[in-house]
This record gives structure tokens, C-alpha cells and sequence, in this order.
């Protein structure tokens, strides 16, 4: 699921935060027993500095570079409405709340239940009474109020069998007009690279022979006939 990626964005990895101690951990003693200098910190993580050599400072590295084209609004607003209670009070604890999250639900609304038909002033006021209600939906999802004050769904919500937009598509969905379409959207994101691999083997089928310089455009069209 995707929200398993956004936990991963959020942490970097589960036991960051001990890890990290224990090389700090291990820097200190070092620098007790031998010079008494302190060690350089090569990298801040938010948590405190790490020694450059050490897989945290590898992970951190390898997250910079793939940081961006990870993190999309899907990942973003997955793990605001993952019903998993880990990511649940990860989320809403105000030490890591980011702004982009929210940004991220905005342009997706926007995107996914704009009414095109609408257009100027009358569009921009459907988008944001959307954006309004589904800021007061999630506000009941995030303290478990109203229709999700209900204990029996949270102990579902804490099942690992339970695919999270499984769980919302019986549980948001009908007790809400925005919050639980978008939810389900968003955390049925499949992760895997089949649907790429897929794609790329009709595309070599198609582009072999006297074809092989057949058009983009026209590889396109023929691509998503064929799958």
C-alpha cells in the first residue's frame, strides 16, 4: 500500500531514531575514550547529527536523491488518511505536521471532483466547498468522532488483513461525501512496477522489425489498444 511507502518518507526507516542514537552513542564513547574531541556532524536528520559512515547517513542519502518523484500527492495524502493506528497517531501528532500534506489534498480534490463544466468564479466555489467538507470529515476521522467513534472499526482498522481503502470503502465511504472517495483513491495506489513492465513488453512488440522506428505518438495509440 502506499501509505507503507509514506510511513518510509516520514521515517526513513522504523528504528531511525534508535539507530541513530546508538552511533551517536558510539561516537560519544569513542571520542571519551581516545581524543575527547566531538565528532563532526556530516548530516542532520532532524533527530540530531549522524557520522557519515554509517548506513543512516547512507539511507538519508539515497532518500534525498529519490525524494521527490517518491513523494507525490497520492503518498502525501495517504498517510493523512491511512486508518492504520501507527500512521494514524504519527499523523496526527503535531511534531510532524507538513503543510504540503494538506496542500496535496487541494490539488487532488481539486483534480479528481472539480466539476469541468463549471467554469470562473462558480468552479473556484464548488472546488473549495469540497476542500471545506472534506477538512470537517477528516477532522471526525482524526479525533474518532461521529461516525468513526465507533470502537469495532478501529479494532478492524488495527487488523493487518485489512487493506486500508478496503476499510474505508466500509467505513468512510458511506457515512461521507468527500473524505472517504478521495481516502479509497489514494491508499489503493498499487507500488509495484508490473503495470510498467506490462507496458514496456507490449511496447517492444510492437516496435521490432521495419517498425522499430514507429512514431511515439503512434506506439502510444497502439500500446493502449493492444493492453
Amino acid at each position: 500500500e502506499v501509505v507503507k511507502t509514506m510511513a518510509g518518507a516520514k521515517n526513513l526507516f522504523p528504528s531511525l531514531k534508535s539507530a541513530k542514537q546508538v552511533y551517536s552513542d558510539q561516537d560519544s564513547d569513542s571520542s571519551d575514550d581516545e581524543s575527547g574531541n566531538e565528532s563532526d556532524c556530516d548530516v542532520d536528520i532532524g533527530q540530531g547529527c549522524v557520522d557519515s559512515n554509517n548506513l543512516v547517513n547512507d539511507v538519508v542519502e539515497l532518500w534525498k536523491i529519490r525524494r521527490k518523484p517518491l513523494l507525490n500527492d497520492f503518498c502525501h495524502d495517504a498517510y493523512l488518511m491511512s486508518p492504520v493506528p501507527e500512521m494514524v497517531r504519527h499523523s496526527t501528532n503535531p511534531e510532524n505536521k507538513d503543510p504540503e500534506d494538506f496542500r496535496a489534498v487541494d490539488r487532488l480534490i481539486s483534480k479528481i471532483f472539480g466539476d469541468y463544466s463549471l467554469t470562473g468564479e462558480a468552479g473556484k466555489q464548488h472546488t473549495v466547498g469540497l476542500i471545506h467538507e472534506f477538512h470537517s470529515e477528516y477532522r471526525k476521522f482524526k479525533n474518532k468522532q461521529g461516525d468513526f467513534q465507533s470502537k469495532n472499526i478501529w479494532i478492524m482498522a488495527s487488523d493487518p488483513r485489512v487493506l486500508a481503502h478496503e476499510w474505508h470503502e466500509s467505513y468512510s465511504v458511506p457515512y461521507t461525501n468527500v473524505f472517504g472517495k478521495l481516502a479509497c483513491r489514494v491508499t489503493s495506489k498499487i507500488l509495484g512496477i508490473g503495470s510498467a513492465e506490462r507496458d514496456w513488453k507490449i511496447v517492444k512488440r510492437i516496435k521490432k522489425g521495419h517498425r522499430s522506428n514507429t512514431g511515439t505518438e503512434k506506439v502510444k495509440k497502439q500500446t493502449t489498444i493492444a493492453g
